[in-house]
């Protein structure tokens, strides 16, 4: 393995969203202007190749500067808007009237800045000028609105109705439930029904949004008081893609999320369980609850921030599939991301893991894990905490250095082993093919990692991997988490980094499921001697 110098550009996505390319071959370009317009211009010349672009450079850079400065009532910039505008138009109906673009960058400029008709018309001629003055909103009532978009041409029905789309799909952040009901309650009456005589994909997109979000909920943590622990409600989530074809997936390169080639890259989740600028919620309505009982009902802001890795460009290459400098390269993106997300005051937990396979509930192929940057320290990690913290006082020794000890002794359910780490399926094993991995050395999280362990641990991970695939011939479907101590700011000593697999197949053609005793009484039933199943894993050769 080379320690290649890794490069790193951050970058703004169409709707806002950060995206970092990582890269060891010190190919990535240096863009002078913002990476959003250049995508709308790459886009554009690849449906139109003969399209002056120079319009729509002046546009974005008019835009910029009228809405310099102003936020959305969801504390995000109000150029994202705009900006997001444009990708529906552009982005996912394949739109390529210039004008029409340039219009919906522009189309706040008029109400929201001291821009004039007069000035637009003068920069950018009368119809550009004449379809932002159309959606601009003047004295009159929604009726009248309506009745004013849908004289002035399809061009102008297209731009509101993409207008409204996005601020459907930005609803769940706004902080004021009034204007969610007002939204949603307008979006019925008005803009459904002339979506559905204008655009199918618009109306579609509109009918779900309004089917599926509860009325007047933002995303938030709500409290179980009985299990005295949080859980995550994010109801935008529902419309999150699912098993789009292999020419539509958008994660590779130029389809929907990442618009250049590249090595590895990480983004903020489209649809994020957790928001960087999630609000907080209003007070529910509790009804007739008596007031004595109103402490059953809290709930908080869901902040956090949700990241996608993504591993490879190639489609159909799984992590067991790459090269060990490959996963070399990976983990240090995952240590990477783990030092700045913990540097956010607000998050107190960095969960780094992969979800394979359809069995597992994953709705796009493309290999790739995610990150939760949790506000809280999540439940399970809690009793991990304190189960190691109760054995180091007790004992004066690291819990997990004395089972991976203890497991090394043994020897029947160590799997394979290296300088630095024994992946092994421990004697409490929950799955059957639950391998476990261990530093030997006694390390908190993976920014300890020196560069000789992040290699080692590259070199048993694919071991790991392929002993999975070799096990049935076919690719094998997993969990794969990471633990490592919480970022609150303190530390935990007595804790012990490690990862954890969690396979769902118990033979080649049967599914070990979460069932009553596992879901309803959280006590687990492992149908295989986890002796046995090491042994499997360790007599299979890890051959590509």
């Amino acid at each position: 393995m080379q320690k290649l110098q890794m490069s790193k550009r951050v970058t703004e996505m169409s709707d806002g969203r950060y995206l970092i390319y990582y890269s060891w071959q010190n190919q990535i370009p240096n863009f002078e202007e913002p990476p959003r317009l250049t995508a709308f211009k790459q886009k554009l010349q690849a449906l139109n190749p003969e399209v002056d672009v120079t319009l729509l450079e002046k546009a974005y850079k008019t835009a910029d500067i009228a809405h310099c400065g102003q936020l959305r009532d969801q504390n995000t910039p109000y150029f994202e808007h705009p900006l997001s505008v444009v990708h529906i138009l552009l982005g996912e109906l394949n739109i390529h009237d210039i004008e029409l673009l340039c219009a919906a960058l522009l189309h706040d400029v008029l109400e929201d800045s001291d821009m004039t008709y007069e000035q637009l018309t003068g920069i950018f001629g009368n119809r550009i000028a004449n379809m932002v003055q159309s959606v601009t909103k003047t004295d009159e009532n929604i009726e009248q609105y309506i009745a004013k978009i849908e004289q002035s041409g399809e061009d102008i029905v297209l731009l509101k109705l993409a207008d409204r789309l996005d601020n459907l799909r930005s609803l769940p952040l706004s902080p004021s439930k009034s204007k969610q009901r007002r939204y949603l309650s307008e979006t019925s009456q008005w803009y459904l029904p002339l979506a559905q005589h204008v655009n199918s994909y618009i109306y579609e997109q509109m009918a779900q949004l309004i089917d599926q979000q509860p009325k007047g909920l933002i995303p938030e943590l709500r409290w179980n008081p009985i299990l005295e622990e949080w859980v995550i409600v994010s109801p935008h989530r529902q419309q999150r893609t699912y098993m789009p074809k292999r020419e539509e997936c958008p994660l590779c390169p130029g389809i929907l999320e990442v618009p250049e080639d590249y090595e590895i890259v990480a983004f903020e989740n489209r649809f994020p369980a957790l928001q960087q600028h999630s609000p907080e919620p209003t007070a529910p309505d509790l009804g007739n609850v008596p007031k004595a009982m109103n402490e059953l009902y809290k709930a908080r802001s869901a902040q956090g921030i949700c990241e996608v890795v993504v591993y490879t460009p190639q489609h159909d290459r799984s992590l067991a599939e790459q090269s060990v400098q490959d996963i070399y390269n990976l983990i240090r993106v995952w240590k990477d991301r783990y030092e700045e997300l913990k540097a956010h005051e607000f998050i107190n937990y960095v969960f780094i893991f992969e979800n394979k396979g359809e069995v597992i509930g994953v709705t796009l192929h493309h290999p790739h894990g995610q990150i939760y940057a949790f506000p809280y320290i999540p439940p399970k990690i809690e009793k991990e905490l304190a189960s190691s913290r109760k054995y180091a006082e007790k004992n004066g020794r690291c819990l997990f250095c004395d089972i991976l000890a203890a497991e090394q002794s043994d020897g029947r359910r160590i799997v394979t082993m290296n300088d630095n780490f024994v992946a092994f399926i421990p004697f409490f094993a929950r799955y059957p093919y639950e391998v476990h991995i261990y530093p030997r050395e006694h390390l908190r999280s993976i920014a300890e990692f020196s560069d000789t362990i992040q290699q080692d641990l590259a070199a048993i991970l694919k071991i790991v991997l392929l002993k999975f695939d070799n096990l049935f011939d076919f690719s094998f479907p997993y969990m794969m988490v990471m633990h490592q101590e919480p970022t609150t700011g303190d530390v935990y000593d007595y804790y012990h980094f490690h990862i954890e697999f969690y396979p769902p197949h118990r033979t080649k053609d049967k599914i070990k499921y979460l069932a009553g005793a596992e879901s309803g009484a959280g006590s687990f039933l492992n149908d295989a001697a986890p002796e046995e199943k090491a042994r499997e894993l360790r007599e299979k050769e890890p051959l590509n």
